[in-house]
């Protein structure tokens, strides 16, 4: 059976409990950027391919 890679990203409030969680399995946390806009709204963008992983 094939393992599909998975990849932890982390929300603005959850960012301790990520780094936590990815230092007690070995992997890195993914690199992402949250854009703000004045109306409250954001947008997130992820700095690396999430293609055919576990997110």
């Amino acid at each position: 059976m094939e393992e599909i890679p998975f990849k932890i990203f982390s929300g603005t409030n959850s960012r301790y409990l990520a780094e936590k969680i990815c230092n007690s399995l070995g992997c890195p946390l993914g690199r992402m950027n949250v854009e703000r806009f004045a109306d409250g709204e954001f947008s997130v963008f992820y700095e690396e391919s999430i293609r055919g992983s576990q997110v």
